[in-house]
């Protein structure tokens, strides 16, 4: 489709007002779930009321009308935009009790009471994990590379899968093991890895998450997803360009002749220079 036969183009301005983002600030809030403190192992989900609240005081605190408009091609206006979602945001924290950011100290972990789940630095696409217990469900997100996802002994998987590939089988399986064979001076983990549409996913030693400096500006990031094609990366000396949406894949000159996501700058495989 012509986009300008259908009368867009880039001098379009879009103007909303204050309010028509109310909707979709609570529309957004209400899909998410929080933990109300570490002993409670059921999800407690953002209420409609709650963020509605959260917005209105927002409003407020910086003196703007629901009938105020803001322009998106606007800088400034975007910047105010920005800043009342902030600040809404925080208002939900605090009607909540829960700051987003917060990183739970787990403490020792205790293998008859939670089982570890690690998910490899190096996994190949998004693996996404759905978990309940009782009925309820506790887990449905995607897992992030190099770090642990804890679940209770008595907790179920209900699912595990990666671009079409189901490995909820196999880790059914693992945890059934764990939950069974829990050993307090030994505590394990069940390791999550996906390669080439295979699942490997197996149990070893608990081992706990090791902080991950920053990735400098312009190297290639493990755990970014690269979601447009012909990104430019660095990695190990040599420039890189994504052919498509990967994540978690890493660039090698043997991939790049074997036309792999990532291939060289300049390369005769390289569809971004060629």
């Amino acid at each position: 489709m012509n986009l300008e036969d259908a009368g867009l183009n880039i001098n379009n301005q879009v103007s909303l007002l204050a309010g028509q983002f109310n909707r979709v600030f609570a529309f957004a809030m209400t899909k998410l779930s929080y933990k109300p403190n570490k002993d409670k192992e059921a999800l407690t989900f953002v209420t409609a009321s709650q963020a509605d609240k959260a917005f209105k005081d927002a409003l407020a605190q910086l003196d703007i009308k629901s009938t105020d408009a803001f322009t998106l091609s606007n800088d400034s206006d975007r910047k105010a935009i920005y800043q009342l979602l902030d600040v809404a945001i925080g208002n939900v924290e605090k009607a909540i009790g829960s700051d987003f950011n917060a990183v739970t100290d787990k403490g020792p972990i205790d293998p008859t009471s939670e089982i570890q789940i690690y998910t490899d630095a190096k996994i190949q696409g998004q693996m996404f994990l759905s978990a309940s217990k009782a009925g309820a469900n506790i887990v449905n997100n995607w897992m992030t590379p190099n770090t642990h996802i804890s679940l209770p002994v008595d907790a179920s998987i209900d699912q595990m899968k990666d671009s079409g590939v189901d490995c909820t089988a196999q880790a059914q399986s693992a945890f059934a093991k764990l939950a069974s064979e829990a050993d307090p001076e030994h505590p394990q983990q069940i390791n999550v890895n996906f390669q080439n549409n295979s699942c490997m996913i197996s149990i070893g030693d608990y081992t706990p998450d090791v902080p991950v400096p920053p990735v400098p500006e312009g190297e290639w990031d493990p755990a970014k997803v690269y979601d447009k094609p012909c990104e430019k990366v660095m990695h190990d000396g040599l420039s890189y360009h994504n052919q498509w949406y990967t994540t978690g894949e890493e660039p090698t000159p043997e991939a790049s002749a074997n036309w792999g996501v990532w291939r060289i700058v300049g390369k005769d495989s390289d569809m971004c220079t060629n």
